[in-house]
């Protein structure tokens, strides 16, 4: 027997309630390539993530799915030694395992070479956050001299400038 359409308004009505209460497949997080790289790094040389468990990289990152996976992992090294895999894509957002699952089933890089790759990376996601910061500054400022707030645009220019500063002499902001 083939499937038949409903007949009835209160057929189609039940019909559609339980289609909606089906959870819609989860569809793969759009995750920035270089955050990857450096969550693939770290979990490739545990070791790496050092005392302050990743943070360093952690507070970088525009992912919150890779943010929580570095430290889901971090835990796991100071708890354990070393990651769990089965646990940690336990605990990954649905969106993210299957790229998960991929790379801890695979080594890519050596202590050396993730160690090399994570100085170069921490330079580039810190260079992305000033330029975040400064579109962001530079968005307020334009907000508070359109609404009238002097003392409030001045202060956000301050900011800006130092932010400028910071970068032209490669301190961190």
């Amino acid at each position: 027997k083939g499937a038949r359409a409903p007949t009835s308004p209160r057929e189609r009505n039940t019909q559609e309630a339980k289609a909606s209460e089906q959870p819609a497949p989860a569809r793969p997080s759009v995750l920035p390539p270089i955050e990857k790289d450096v969550v693939g790094a770290l979990l490739d040389c545990p070791a790496l993530f050092g005392g302050d468990g990743g943070e360093r990289f952690v507070e970088l990152m525009t992912s919150p799915e890779l943010r929580s996976v570095v430290r889901a992992a971090a835990m796991m090294v100071e708890e354990r030694g070393g990651i769990d895999a089965a646990l940690l894509l336990a605990g990954a957002a649905e969106g993210i395992r299957a790229w998960l699952a991929g790379r801890l089933a695979r080594q890519e890089l050596d202590l050396a070479a993730a160690e090399a790759f994570l100085v170069t990376a921490l330079s580039r996601l810190r260079a992305e956050a000033v330029g975040r910061k400064r579109t962001e500054l530079e968005r307020a400022i334009k907000e508070a001299l359109r609404s009238g707030e002097v003392d409030r645009a001045t202060a956000l220019m301050r900011e800006r400038d130092a932010l400028f500063r910071a970068g032209a002499t490669g301190a961190k902001p």
